[in-house]
């Protein structure tokens, strides 16, 4: 369950100006990569470790300038991986202003042959960019059918992901059929498909997630009340927050799916578990440090210690905290020690420290994660090179 853990981890006018028009034609810079990062990557593309590859395509896949992330991203949507596929698909979310990276989502999304998990992150990719104004008007009803079409072929529980979609996209018989499948209680182990569902806003859903509650199995009743709770039922905060008081593994687990969950009601169940066993205690310390509450010295002290579980969910906070808050007090002082901890570090802290650093644009830290495309280790050095390719 601690593994599982760190698998995660108005001011103004009354009357404000519109926003100004997005440009949707608009082709995007990207800068250059240096020949060092792109040759990590490059290798670990090729690797056949799926989570080195996977990782070392969606950094190629962000950081090409080509459409759709060029070769890079016709080599993530035929990978043989789902997992790599649908991590592709997520980094071309990030790019559904370019003509290219909706083609290439719809095109896995039209592929049947495909692993439907893969097209379901396909689908709710189409999905959520429709709903969000990064989709051309004038291609809207097309994708609609393409939604409501693969929505109404989805078979069992693989097919929850693009119900999900097509129920996005205002289709009633595949939220209608997302809701007897949810209510039944037989879901998949799939904890990315129901942080979908708490962001969906679908909040037809909410009704048979409480059912579900007593029927699924444990593992996932947590996951399902943290969609609750992101859809607003405080079903899902009441579910979470008795977690807390039970054994601290399921207080940990409850921490971990909150992950991602930024309500008011999210924050207030991890206030509770404050007063939980020593180890939950010092995870919810730390993700409320992430979400911006609690000084620096909170993250150095669980950083530095010999807990190497605790000290790598330090490094997620900080690296989160880090990228919320880019003038936090101490700033200095926790990146220091993010570096110095780097040589030392285990496998799981290495790769947190290396991901905390990853945005950061100072000359020491990134110097720093350079170091580290010469380690013995690919899946250090790939993580060093994805995180000094953003």
């Amino acid at each position: 369950m601690r593994a599982l853990l760190l698998l995660a981890l108005a001011a103004g006018c009354v009357h404000p100006a519109p926003p100004p028009a997005v440009d949707l034609t608009a082709p995007l810079v990207r800068p250059a990569l240096d020949p060092a990062v792109r040759a990590a990557l490059e290798l670990g593309a090729s690797d056949l470790d799926v989570s080195v590859r996977r990782d070392a395509l969606a950094a190629l896949v962000t950081a090409d300038p080509a459409p759709a992330g060029g070769a890079w991203g016709q080599r993530g949507r035929f990978d043989p991986s789902a997992y790599v596929q649908r991590a592709t698909i997520d980094r071309l979310a990030a790019r559904m202003d370019e003509p290219a990276s909706r083609d290439l989502v719809r095109a896995l999304l039209a592929d049947t042959a495909a692993d439907p998990w893969a097209r379901g992150a396909a689908a709710l990719t189409l999905a959520r960019a429709g709903r969000d104004g990064k989709v051309p008007a004038t291609e809207l009803a097309a994708d609609h059918a393409r939604l409501a079409e693969a929505a109404a072929a989805a078979q069992g529980s693989r097919g929850g992901a693009l119900l999900l979609a097509a129920a996005i996209g205002g289709d009633a018989p595949a939220r209608a059929r997302l809701g007897e499948q949810l209510s039944t209680g037989n879901l998949p182990l799939e904890l990315w498909f129901f942080r979908a569902i708490g962001e969906s806003g679908v909040n037809a859903l909410v009704a048979p997630l409480v059912q579900a509650l007593d029927r699924v199995e444990p593992e996932i009743q947590l996951p399902v009340a943290a969609a609750l709770l992101a859809l607003g039922s405080p079903v899902g905060e009441r579910t979470l927050a008795a977690a807390m008081t039970e054994s601290e593994d399921r207080a940990l687990e409850a921490i971990e799916c909150l992950n991602g969950v930024r309500t008011p009601g999210a924050d207030g169940v991890l206030r509770g578990a404050l007063g939980a066993g020593p180890l939950a205690r010092a995870a919810a310390t730390l993700a409320l440090f992430a979400r911006g509450e609690g000084e620096v010295d909170s993250a150095l002290r669980v950083l530095s210690g010999d807990d190497a579980e605790l000290s790598a969910l330090a490094a997620q906070a900080a690296g989160a905290r880090l990228r919320a808050d880019p003038e936090l007090p101490g700033r200095d002082r926790l990146r220091v020690a993010l570096r110095e901890a780097l040589p030392e570090a285990g496998p799981s802290v290495q790769l947190a420290l290396i991901d905390a650093l990853g945005t950061s644009t100072l000359a020491a830290d990134r110097a720093a994660l350079t170091e580290l495309l010469a380690d013995e280790s690919i899946r250090v050095r790939v993580a060093a090179a994805a995180a000094l390719a953003r």
